[in-house]
């Protein structure tokens, strides 16, 4: 299977790999056709391969969410961006919507990823 150089991470994660896959590749088997990920963070090494088939899994239910609607609702996703403003205010309000409990259960899974 041929790699799309288009795919790549969507998020920074701490502790990424992004930097460690020249060290992973001679350690990797030459076909990797299905792909397990138990802690996939941002996902480099995931979007690295490129496999056939991949499970992913993660501690953070958040995180989750957001491969789920990129997986799902990447068009409804955009959208949601777009309505961002790249501005200070922005940043701190939507950082405030969880810990606004009532708030936030009023947002979509959409709104939740953006």
């Amino acid at each position: 299977m041929r790699k799309n150089k288009l795919v790549a991470p969507v998020l920074k994660w701490v502790g990424g790999k992004r930097q460690l896959l020249d060290t992973f590749r001679p350690l990797l088997p030459k076909k990797i056709t299905t792909y397990c990920e138990p802690f996939v963070g941002g996902g480099a090494l995931l979007f690295h391969l490129q496999p056939n088939t991949a499970y992913i899994n993660d501690i953070n239910p958040e995180l989750i969410r957001v491969y789920t609607v990129i997986k799902e609702n990447v068009d409804e996703l955009i959208e949601e961006l777009e309505k961002f403003e790249n501005t200070a205010e922005q940043f701190y309000a939507v950082r405030d919507w969880d810990r606004n409990k009532d708030y936030y259960l009023t947002l979509t899974d959409v709104q939740k990823a953006a």
